[in-house]
């Protein structure tokens, strides 16, 4: 599995408080902590962001480390034209800003101001690209950052892995789903995933007839020492095991991680069985599968 890679930095701008700024090194540390906890790797920037030049060269070498998200905290104001120059790394990017430290008189920090103008900034100048961002706010520990941060976190995490993985679609949606209907290229799009419908039920019952008896009666011995068989055939387990290693077969040489099954309008008159146990078996040996119907409707959404 990718690890996350998540940038962390911060900026400044001269004429207000820098009461806040060493919460950077504190944070820093934490963050190292919570990066063990949900599996990313952080790469930190202990420069404080209050040039240009600065900002340039940072952003470049966020891009050539290929960032998959970038943390910039608010620790006090940071000029906006700094942060656009920021704004335009590659990857997604959190606004982060912290608490006044006290409730009355002239605001010190200035950095909810500030993360409130960079998101306009993010919305407004990048109008074409469509910046993605999402806002942070309090302390590291605080209801607006630690669980919005885990989210964010495994959502990005989720979508790294599914890049360039290939799903296959075996045979056509099941009778009367037609409202499963999905755009491949939309969700290569969004996703960067390939669903391939290269192979039909048929194809997977003629080449599960053709796997070795040897390699059957192995899966069968492992099947019913972890489970009872109950009142279903013998006939009916072999089959979804000959079935199983089939697309185990194909999942394997084609490079496949995941199957969305057409699991009964074929398997039913072709072989008077339905596909729960070959999609319970798949799902044991790491490869995710659903019925495909299921499947489709879940890439609509």
């Amino acid at each position: 599995m990718k690890k996350l890679k998540v940038g962390f930095i911060t900026g400044f701008m001269e004429g207000f408080s820098k009461e806040k700024l060493n919460l950077f090194t504190e944070y820093e540390s934490k963050l190292r902590k919570l990066s063990s906890e949900l599996n990313f790797e952080l790469i930190s920037y202990k420069e404080i962001i209050t040039r240009l030049d600065q900002a340039i060269n940072i952003r470049e070498d966020l891009d050539s480390k290929e960032v998959d998200f970038v943390l910039l905290l608010h620790s006090s104001y940071i000029m906006g034209t700094l942060v656009y120059e920021i704004l335009k790394v590659k990857a997604p990017v959190g606004l982060w800003a912290l608490e006044e430290f006290r409730e009355d008189g002239p605001l010190p920090l200035g950095g909810m101001v500030s993360m409130q103008q960079n998101a306009g900034i993010a919305v407004h100048n990048f109008l074409g690209l469509k910046k993605r961002f999402k806002w942070f706010f309090g302390d590291i520990s605080g209801k607006y950052f630690k669980d919005r941060f885990k989210i964010t976190v495994k959502s990005l995490s989720a979508a790294k892995n599914l890049k360039n993985s290939r799903v296959a679609q075996i045979g056509k949606l099941a009778t009367g789903h037609i409202n499963h209907m999905v755009n491949e290229r939309e969700i290569y799009k969004n996703l960067g995933v390939d669903v391939l419908r290269d192979y039909e039920i048929e194809d997977v019952v003629e080449l599960g007839e053709k796997i070795p008896e040897k390699e059957v009666e192995k899966e069968f011995k492992s099947l019913i020492s972890r489970c009872s068989i109950g009142r279903i055939p013998e006939i009916k387990i072999l089959n979804s095991i000959k079935i199983f290693l089939a697309i185990k077969k194909i999942c394997g040489e084609n490079n496949y991680s995941a199957v969305a099954l057409d699991c009964w309008s074929k398997l039913v008159p072709l072989k008077e069985m339905v596909g729960c146990l070959i999609i319970s078996m798949l799902n044991s040996a790491g490869i995710a599968a659903g019925c495909e119907a299921e499947e489709a409707g879940r890439s609509r959404i």
